[in-house]
Order: structure tokens, then sequence, then C-alpha cells
């Protein structure tokens, strides 16, 4: 598979694959989808005059609301279905659009709704969609590890798992309590 200009972009993040059955795919050089027609990599906007074609995509999470797409340059709510962003959420947005980290990296969706977003220098910040609040959690007022973190992964107890640079982290989402394991914990 090559892009339309020839070369295959390098450093794919993620793929996704949306309802309608087109691959969706995150690379460090922006948002494409496959053309089954012509087995070639499209960038989403070849005129790049929207911001996710200059942000690097490294992850798709889908609810109700549509696809959520984290990436270098925050967090966009899209459409793929109709190819519209319905929204972009960065630390350089205003108000209801504003969220306090440009880097996203992943996220997780926990029972209640709850966003919480693993961002590459900002820590992890619990968001909630509808309230547009958010609290962030850090290395220097909260006891992470790091604050770049790669992902959020959810367990059974409502607890959450951050693989960082720093070790893994254990975060209770009651409690706020960070348990930090390193290789010397065996990791």
């Amino acid at each position: 598979l090559k892009d339309n200009r020839g070369i295959l972009p390098k450093m794919i993040w993620d793929i996704y694959r949306s309802s309608s059955g087109r691959l969706w795919i995150g690379t460090m050089y922006g948002l494409f989808y496959l053309d089954d027609q012509q087995n070639k990599l499209v960038p989403f906007d070849p005129e790049r005059k929207l911001a996710v074609s200059d942000a690097e995509i490294w992850y798709f999470h889908h609810n109700e609301a549509g696809t959520w797409i984290c990436s270098s340059l925050g967090l966009f709510l899209m459409d793929l279905e109709n190819e519209k962003i319905l929204a972009h959420y960065s630390a350089q947005q205003k108000e209801a659009f504003y969220i306090p980290a440009m880097r996203v990296s992943h996220l997780y969706e926990d029972k209640d709704g709850i966003f919480w977003l693993a961002t590459k220098g900002d820590g992890l910040v619990r968001w909630n969609p509808q309230t547009k609040s958010f609290q962030q959690f850090t290395q220097k007022a909260s006891g992470l590890s790091n604050n770049v973190i790669y992902a959020v992964y959810g367990d059974d107890y409502g607890n959450l798992w951050l693989p960082s640079d720093r070790g893994l982290m254990f975060f209770n989402t009651e409690s706020e309590l960070v348990q930090i394991y390193q290789e010397e914990d065996g990791l």
C-alpha cells in the first residue's frame, strides 16, 4: 500500500474500521484512509487545510458521539462516515473546547462516560465531554512517576493502568492513589 504520492506513510500508529467498512489509518503525517479500488492510502485532507492533517494521529475511539481521535494537536471528534470534523479540543482552544493538553496519546472512556486522557507531557486528564469539566493529575501535584503517559487502560475494579516513560502506574479513580511499578518491582 502506498499513498497517492507513491510512498507509504512512516509510523502507522493505529488503524480503525468505520461502520461503513472503510479503513482509517493514523500516521505520523496525519489521517489517511484506504481506497479499496486503487489499493492506495489517501490523505483525509489532501489540501491540508484542516488541523487534523498536520497532526500525528495516535489512537481512535468510537462512541455514540462519533469517532474520537487522539493526536499531537489535541483531541478531535469526527464523523468519519461523512468525513467531517465535529469538534477540536486542545490547550490552544477556548472555553468549551479547552482541555489542558496538546499531545493526547490515548483515551479510556469509563462506564460513566468520563474520558481519561493520556498525554505526552501533561500527565493524566480526567475530562467530562458532557460538562466540559476536567481535572489534571501530574507528577508534581499528584505523584505520577512521569507526565508522559502512552495509554490508559481500565480494569474491572475502576482502576487505571498507565504505561509511562518511568514505569507502569496504577491509579485508583476514587481515592486518586498512585502506585508506581518499575524494574526493581519486577517489570
